[in-house]
């Protein structure tokens, strides 16, 4: 019975999830003009980041069927400083609750949840950070390595180097915060 129900999950996914180009074609205003009064933007860079907050949402879709499907290690994507300017534009997104939800059912047959850290995740991680500095630093760098190549392979190398080269150097941290209106 277990099985079958996950034989189930993974058809009903995997039939679900439209192809990236399909995805793509999802155009909304209201989003980038919201971005927009929060960031001190130019239309055609916050279009930009919303294209590729649909690529993100993509992945993160497939990336769930393949956990399902597969046996190979377990892909965990996640949002690191590198990409940060994709996770503001999600948290946009996802204030238009019922676009939101209406294009997560219409594109990926189901919601995808916008998990942030928990205080306790991140104590726990701080607290792991100073017993083993050296470990964590090699658990990161080997999910940084999964992930990369699951971009690579699902996206494109293009996208990795936007994602890991450009939008640091476009995008930091700093930058984010310089660029947020008052």
């Amino acid at each position: 019975l277990h099985l079958s129900i996950r034989r189930q999950r993974q058809m009903c996914i995997r039939d679900r999830v439209k192809p990236l180009s399909e995805v793509l074609t999802y155009q909304n205003e209201d989003v980038v003009f919201r971005f927009m009064d929060y960031f001190d933007l130019e239309w055609e860079a916050a279009i930009d980041i919303f294209e590729e907050t649909k690529k993100w949402l993509w992945l993160l879709a497939t990336s769930k069927h393949q956990n399902l499907t597969s046996e190979e290690k377990k892909i965990s994507l996640f949002v690191d400083e590198s990409i940060l300017i994709i996770d503001e534009m999600w948290h946009t997104f996802i204030l238009f609750t019922i676009d939101y939800r209406k294009f997560c059912q219409d594109y990926f047959g189901f919601f995808i949840d916008h998990s942030p850290t928990s205080k306790a995740a991140k104590e726990a991680y701080y607290n792991r950070m100073k017993k083993d500095p050296e470990g964590m630093k090699k658990e990161k760098e080997e999910k940084l390595k999964l992930q990369y190549s699951f971009i690579y392979d699902n996206l494109s190398e293009e996208t990795l180097v936007k994602w890991y080269g450009k939008f640091p150097e476009k995008y930091s941290l700093e930058i984010i915060n310089g660029l947020k209106k008052g």
